[in-house]
């Protein structure tokens, strides 16, 4: 699942034309982060590859929430969603533009 490439172009239109298919994306991203502790950019081969910058997980996140929350989403698993774009947003890593080189 390339999210670098596409999180602003097919993602979108899957979740506006196949709400279902993006549910289980949405749900992928979700996994690797109760899994792995990160919010994937661009995984490979069930693993963080730690290149690119941005938040392309939160990105296709935020839209799931915004268009399709009231839809697909339950409580607990919003706050999940919440909980880790918070995370991600507070926490340094690798290849995210905002480490401190010091």
């Amino acid at each position: 699942m390339s999210l670098w490439d596409v999180h602003r172009s097919q993602f979108p239109w899957i979740l506006f034309n196949d709400p279902e298919r993006f549910a289980d994306i949405a749900n992928s991203i979700l996994l690797i982060n109760r899994e792995g502790g990160y919010m994937p950019k661009w995984p490979f081969a069930n693993g963080p590859t730690g290149c690119m910058i941005g938040a392309h997980g939160t990105t296709v996140l935020s839209d799931w929430v915004v268009k399709e929350a009231k839809n697909t989403l339950s409580k607990s698993s919003l706050e999940e969603v919440l909980s880790f774009m918070l995370r991600n947003a507070n926490t340094n890593t690798a290849h995210d533009s905002r480490t401190n080189p010091a």
